[in-house]
């Protein structure tokens, strides 16, 4: 069993896509690999079952807000497709610029019950997928606070090293 003890952050960005986002010390860090564009950090070395990741995808056209219903249909036909589906969070947003969903929810994975969350962000032509996962529900809620210092901390753009300097200084 992976060590939960928290020994601080490590920065993940993008200058390609333009995002970061920071994860624990300690974890491993994989490229998804297979022609896709993205990373994935999790505790477990190997084959991870339990991790936080960002996939992105150049998409033909841009998403306007006009899209909002056939994007949720798409998203919700896609989680259909998963056994034993259970949704415990459904939400969405339309901002000036961004257009997010957000769930929550238990499936089946063969014979094991996992739990994800599922944070999709699109802006114009771009599709950012935010994913963390528990090996099972169990391990969900025992790395519940990393996986969700991830999310928040999910940015679009770069991290500006020389404001956080100034904020430092002001201190």
């Amino acid at each position: 069993m992976e060590d939960t003890k928290f020994e601080g952050l490590v920065l993940c960005q993008d200058k390609k896509w333009m995002y970061f986002f920071w994860y624990p010390k300690g974890w491993h860090r994989y490229d998804l690999g297979e022609g896709r564009e993205g990373v994935l950090c999790s505790p477990m070395d190997g084959e991870p079952t339990t991790f936080f990741s960002v996939e992105v995808w150049q998409l033909p056209v841009g998403v306007t807000a006009d899209d909002l219903d056939t994007l949720r249909e798409g998203v919700e036909e896609g989680l259909a497709s998963l056994p034993g589906l259970e949704i415990e969070l459904a939400d969405e947003s339309v901002g000036s610029r961004l257009i997010t969903f957000e769930r929550v929810f238990t499936f089946r994975d063969g014979s094991v019950t996992r739990k994800r969350r599922i944070r999709l962000i699109y802006d114009d032509n771009r599709l950012y997928s935010l994913m963390s996962q528990g090996a099972t529900v169990e391990e969900y809620e025992r790395w519940l606070p990393m996986l969700n210092y991830c999310h928040l901390t999910f940015q679009l753009g770069l991290f500006d090293m020389g404001a956080l300097a100034q904020v430092m200084e002001a201190e």
